[in-house]
């Protein structure tokens, strides 16, 4: 009606008339008013921008954990494509990009049904393993947080052999024992901090995946922990720096302090998988990175001295939308904390808060 006219008039002026800056400030009252005329927007390429500009909004609320209207958002954007029945194909890279930030946005609020639909089309319409691989990345994630530990690592193994990485699905002491020799030989002689960045991108791929289902193979099958820490670090070695690779260099340390008794060198990993992630000044590894630093870092440091890098650890993934992570870092937290003589009512109270918000989550974990 003439309402949904006037919201639309008003978003689009709001829009054309802000700068860059002020676009940015305002963006979802922008947004909101244009989403609500929506529906009278004709021509294709208004469409295309209004979706994209829904990108933008979503990617916004996402990023301050507003997972419920980055969906909303998310959800426009999809909507604004539908009338286009060729969508996938004129619009491929838009589709792509809408249906996966839809699906992440689901999951992250639990709404496992719908972001099934949604990486479903993905699957259906993407055009090659790597188009479809953020999707799959999802599922992994989602599937562990409802607490299919196993099928999440079975479908992140059979990924990682597509993509030419395959992992030994028989693991004994033998094959323990050959692949860790075969790390220690690659990282002989070698400085860390001075490799290049990697730039392979089926590798960088590779490293991605073996990153996000490491947490869940620590949980589940965790004698595969070192097998895939190690393939990190040879790939690390071999093609450069990835923002994963502070993270294999972290949980490599905890490998050798706690497997292998030694606590200094340990402790040195650690430190070089620390000064990876100042480098990178990526967040999105932090949440995991500390979560392991901490496994090392009570070999000399008292445990309390700890606790704020795992606090700030939770915060952010809570804000990347690494609901899975930010939980394990809450985890960890509640438990040296109880190690370490917290006053327990107030400890009780932290973890009544963390519960709820992981049940919020949809996190079974």
């Amino acid at each position: 009606g003439n309402a949904d006219l006037w919201h639309k008039c008003i978003g689009k002026q709001l829009w054309m008339r802000s700068s860059k800056r002020e676009l940015h400030s305002h963006l979802f009252v922008v947004v909101d008013q244009i989403n609500r005329g929506a529906a009278l927007i004709n021509d294709a390429v208004g469409r295309v921008a209004v979706a994209n500009l829904n990108v933008r909004a979503g990617k916004k609320a996402m990023s301050s954990s507003a997972f419920i209207p980055a969906a909303s958002y998310f959800r426009a954007g999809v909507d604004l494509l539908e009338n286009n029945l060729d969508k996938w194909t004129i619009d491929y890279d838009l589709c792509l990009l809408l249906y996966g930030l839809y699906a992440e946005a689901c999951s992250c609020n639990g709404n496992f049904d719908l972001m099934e639909i949604l990486l479903d089309e993905i699957f259906k319409h993407g055009k090659s393993l790597e188009d479809k691989l953020k999707g799959y990345v999802i599922l992994v994630d989602s599937l562990a947080a409802r607490d299919k530990l196993e099928e999440a690592i079975v479908t992140g193994f059979d990924i990682l052999g597509d993509l030419g990485e395959p992992i030994p699905r028989a693991i004994t002491k033998r094959v323990i024992i050959a692949e860790l020799l075969k790390t220690k030989l690659v990282l002989r002689g070698k400085d860390i901090d001075a490799l290049g960045p990697m730039k392979d991108e089926t590798k960088r791929r590779v490293m991605g995946l073996l990153g996000t289902i490491f947490p869940y193979v620590y949980l589940a099958k965790v004698e595969y922990t070192p097998i895939v820490t190690f393939r990190m670090i040879r790939l690390t070695v071999k093609y450069g720096i990835h923002d994963a690779s502070a993270y294999a260099f972290t949980a490599y340390g905890a490998i050798i302090c706690g497997a292998m008794g030694n606590y200094r060198q340990g402790y040195e990993y650690g430190q070089v998988g620390l000064r990876l992630l100042e480098r990178s000044r990526n967040t999105v590894w932090l949440t995991r990175i500390y979560t392991g630093l901490s496994i090392i870092k009570h070999w000399a440091q008292p445990l309390r001295a700890f606790l704020p890098s795992l606090l700030n650890a939770y915060n952010v993934g809570m804000r990347n939308g690494e609901t899975q992570n930010a939980t394990m870092a809450a985890h960890v937290y509640c438990l040296q904390s109880y190690h370490s003589g917290c006053p327990l009512p107030e400890l009780e109270m932290k973890m009544r808060l963390f519960y709820d918000v992981m049940v919020a989550h949809g996190q079974q974990v």
